[in-house]
């Protein structure tokens, strides 16, 4: 059935994600080994997904995954790194200095769902941290939205796009910060909740139209007037909105 076509995939999704020559990806001469928080933070998801009832089959990946995740954390810096070495320590140059809050702030509920279920306390705070620290790194003071990349050093970030403000840092800043304030009633959770909630409403959101634009610039205006691109699918705006509509629904029956 399609549970099976789906834990099938996942078996070779795993054995592609740690071996790319599987895929084409060359493997360069004196190229410095390196791991991308993608890898670990993805596969998380996605055994979340197909694991269902039956999560003590991947207690192994799971908490390789983890492991992995967390070599991306540095608490002192109370920054996530985008790529670091496979032992965690950091990568000399740009590439070490990377930083994505959306990615750290979208990974950081990952982990969190995994720690609700595994009921590991210590890695359910430092999910929330994650999720706290990575916002308030990423979050522009000045003209409001995430910026899609920073520099660790604050040293002009490589990739041209960085101040831009894309759709889905917005949607998985919502479920993190909402999720956050529901495990701990913190009511700064909830101030960034509705502060990133504000903001994604009166930028992204087409009131005339519906649907979300996906790019804006600095300021908050709109750089592309389509709602789908090669890269903007029909994917994080409904995931996000549906596990915020579920866990209001939840928060509200409490009461």
């Amino acid at each position: 059935d399609l549970l099976d076509e789906a834990k099938s995939a996942l078996e070779q999704i795993w054995a592609w994600a740690y071996d790319w020559s599987e895929v084409g990806r060359p493997v360069h001469e004196g190229q410095p080994e390196s791991q991308q928080l993608a890898v670990p933070m993805i596969l998380l998801n996605l055994i979340d997904v197909v694991a269902g009832d039956e999560a003590d089959d991947y207690t192994v990946e799971v908490d390789d995954c983890i492991e992995r995740i967390r070599r991306h954390v540095d608490p002192d810096a109370q920054l996530v790194r985008e790529n670091v070495r496979p032992d965690g320590t950091p990568v000399e140059g740009s590439d070490g200095r990377l930083l994505n809050p959306g990615h750290a702030i979208e990974a950081g509920w990952f982990v969190q769902h995994w720690a609700q279920r595994l009921g590991r306390p210590g890695l359910q705070k430092l999910a929330a941290d994650v999720v706290r620290w990575s916002f308030e790194t990423g979050w522009d003071d000045e003209h409001g939205g995430l910026f899609y990349f920073l520099d660790a050093e604050g040293y002009p970030p490589t990739k041209l796009e960085w101040f831009m403000k894309l759709w889905w840092p917005h949607t998985e800043a919502l479920y993190a910060h909402l999720l956050n304030y529901a495990l701990t009633g913190r009511e700064e959770d909830w101030f960034a909740f509705e502060q990133v909630h504000d903001y994604a409403f009166e930028h992204f959101s087409d009131p005339e139209h519906g649907g979300w634009f996906g790019y804006l610039d600095r300021q908050g205006h709109v750089t592309h007037t389509c709602k789908g691109a090669p890269y903007k699918g029909c994917f994080h705006v409904p995931r996000g909105l549906f596990l915020c509509w579920r866990l209001l629904r939840r928060l509200q029956r409490r009461r």
